[in-house]
């Protein structure tokens, strides 16, 4: 990670700040991409728009990913599910 940027990881879901920029995604939906210096309420998605500025923050993110064990939600569920001895997510 940069020094003026973050990334973060909740189950299923993920987030990178770069700057201004933020490239959030929600389980099982596609990334997007906000300008947080004049959207901060979300609203307006430039995914698709910034291409360069995308692909590097991805970079970043699987990059720390990597680096922190960060497992992908399709994988680390059902690892959870067998070590909590579960059937799903409800119990």
């Amino acid at each position: 990670m940069t020094e003026d940027g973050w990334a973060q990881y909740y189950p299923g879901s993920s987030a990178i700040r770069l700057a201004n920029f933020k490239l959030v995604r929600k389980y099982g939906q596609v990334w997007e991409l906000y300008d947080m210096e004049i959207d901060r309420t979300e609203l307006n998605n430039l995914a698709g728009q910034k291409a360069p500025l995308e692909q590097e923050m991805l970079n970043q993110y699987s990059d720390w990913a990597g680096q922190t064990g960060v497992l992908d939600w399709d994988v680390a569920l059902p690892k959870s599910l067998k070590a909590w001895k579960l059937e799903g997510v409800d119990g």
